[in-house]
């Protein structure tokens, strides 16, 4: 059965899970008398409650190519933030190539262990920024995480491509890799926050275009510049890791906040501005659209 047209407010935490009694009159009321329909809106949208009565799920839109050309601004901003995962993809994939640069081997002795040094300190740091990621993510918040991220992402790059000695470049890999690898768990953190639940699965899997990317990127830039004389051959290839780091540096303070996040700091008001924006709603829907009520309840 499908009914159109207004209904009352819910509230829950997530977009599909079993309802408790203590959540209050409104859902026992819409539950209990309303199962095994759907309720859509005037943007596409629907609130389906299930034949149980005790489960529910909702869309904010269409699903799809037709949701992803609808919602531009969800997916425009997940697409920038993925470039963090651009970033990861580049510095694992860039080094393949540096290291066999003749220019690059006649001015250090680079033998088996120097190589895997190189390649593991990327990894290495990589574990410790993802791992450490999470406590800046929950205590400051997404972008200002991902904002420091990108710094100490494009310190490490600087490092790398102004190396005077093995050691510097080492190090910088390993400062470089605590960066992306805080960056490959804070871009797919803040995509899924923002990401319409309909939309979710196809933004996130940007995430992993955008590494894939990274990778060829690194390889094919290595390639064009391996023939160039002096240390430039395997330096230009290490510096433009510099453009995707200032990009997202700069870039992400223009990106909405994660409504999760203001939600979890209390900051109600704004969560329902920000949700509105990123589901295409205006203010004066916002209020009563019971779909972003449902999104925005505070986690017991």
């Amino acid at each position: 059965m499908t009914l159109a047209g207004s209904y009352e407010p819910l509230a829950s935490r997530s977009g599909e899970e079993r309802v408790d009694a203590e959540e209050g009159s409104a859902f026992e009321t819409l539950l209990e008398r309303r199962r095994g329909i759907v309720l859509k809106t005037p943007h596409g949208g629907s609130l389906s409650i299930h034949t149980d009565g005790g489960s529910y799920s909702y869309s904010f839109g269409p699903r799809g190519v037709t949701g992803l050309l609808r919602n531009r601004y969800a997916a425009g901003c997940v697409i920038f933030a993925s470039i963090g995962g651009l970033s990861f993809g580049y510095d694992q994939g860039v080094i393949a190539n540096v290291l066999v640069m003749r220019d690059f081997l006649a001015r250090w002795p680079v033998g088996p262990w120097e190589k895997g040094m190189m390649t593991a300190a990327l990894e290495l740091g990589a574990l410790f920024g993802a791992l450490s990621s999470g406590i800046f993510a929950d205590k400051y918040s997404r972008q200002q995480s991902i904002f420091l991220a990108s710094v100490i992402f494009c310190f490490g790059s600087g490092l790398q491509s102004g190396a005077r000695n093995l050691n510097d470049l080492i190090i910088g890999r390993a400062i470089g890799g605590f960066g992306v690898g805080a960056l490959s768990m804070l871009s797919p953190l803040y995509m899924a926050e923002i990401s319409p639940p309909e939309l979710r699965g196809s933004l996130l899997a940007i995430e992993q275009l955008a590494i894939v990317l990274g990778v060829v990127f690194g390889f094919w830039i290595g390639f064009f510049t391996r023939d160039i004389s002096g240390s430039a051959s395997w330096r230009i290839p290490l510096a433009l890791q510099f453009i995707p780091g200032l990009l997202l540096c700069f870039g992400c303070f223009l990106l909405p906040p994660s409504p999760r996040f203001l939600v979890l700091c209390g900051r109600l008001s704004d969560a329902t501005r920000t949700l509105a924006k990123l589901r295409l709603r205006t203010l004066e829907e916002a209020a009563h659209d019971p779909l972003l009520q449902v999104s925005q309840i505070l986690p017991k």
